[in-house]
């Protein structure tokens, strides 16, 4: 059976969607606040064992990416402009993530 296992705000998660939900308030709070012209590097969690960092880059007001990596595996991002991650469901943000390396992280052998 896979479990997921992850944390976010200093808080321990166990469902995806809880886990997704905190990343994207994450995301979209920094979003935010990103300078424009350069990259916005923000570490966000840990899920399965890994770091999850946003890497975030405004190049204008409203155009902007979203990269959700996992750190150390460089197969292991996804990348939303801000319209996507806006209208992103909170367990298809952890999914993505997973199915990016190919492999669930989560799931316990």
């Amino acid at each position: 059976m896979a479990r997921h296992a992850g944390r976010a705000a200093g808080r321990r998660y166990t469902k995806r969607g809880e886990a997704g939900e905190q990343l994207k308030a994450l995301a979209l709070q920094e979003a935010r606040k990103a300078p424009q012209g350069q990259p916005h590097l923000v570490p966000a969690s840990q899920l399965g064992g890994s770091d999850v960092s946003l890497r975030i880059f405004r190049l204008s007001f409203s155009d902007l990416s979203i990269t959700v990596r996992l750190d150390g595996l460089p197969q292991g991002s996804h990348s939303w402009d801000l319209p996507e991650m806006e209208q992103a469901g909170t367990t298809g943000l952890i999914t993505r993530l997973e199915r990016s390396v190919g492999v669930n992280p989560f799931e316990r052998r």
